[in-house]
C-alpha cells in the first residue's frame, strides 16, 4: 500500500497509533525525503522499523517525528543539517519530546 492511497480512517488509525511515514514528516516538517534519509544516516534518527528497500513505507513514532520537526528548524536557522540532527538529538531535556513528556526544562 502506498501513502497516497490511504483512507482518511487508515491515517487517523496510523496517528492513533503515534505512527508516522515520511509524507507525514514531510508535510508537517518541510524536510525532503532526501533530508530524512540522510538524518537516518547520520544516526539522528531512527525508524520504527528496520526495513529497507523499494516498496517499504518508512515510518516514525511520535517522538522522531518530534525530532525531525526540531532538526527542520534548527536547519532553517541556518545550520548544516546533520549538524541540526545531532542538536536535536543531543538537547538536553529530550524526555520532553516523548509522549506525556511534562515540558520542564531539567535543572
Amino acid at each position: 500500500m502506498t501513502q497516497s492511497s490511504d483512507s482518511f480512517e487508515q491515517a487517523l488509525a496510523r496517528y492513533q497509533r503515534s505512527e508516522f511515514t515520511d509524507a507525514d514528516v514531510t508535510a508537517c516538517t518541510g524536510l525532503s525525503a532526501r533530508s530524512i534519509r540522510q538524518l537516518i544516516k547520520a544516526g539522528a534518527v531512527r525508524t520504527r522499523s528496520e526495513d529497507r528497500g523499494a516498496g517499504h513505507i518508512r515510518r516514525f513514532d511520535a517522538t522522531t517525528f518530534k525530532r525531525l520537526a526540531l532538526a527542520s528548524a534548527i536547519h532553517e536557522a541556518g545550520l548544516s543539517l546533520t549538524l541540526a540532527g545531532q542538536l536535536a538529538y543531543l538537547l538536553p531535556g529530550d524526555a520532553r519530546l516523548e509522549p506525556g513528556g511534562d515540558g520542564e526544562i531539567p535543572r
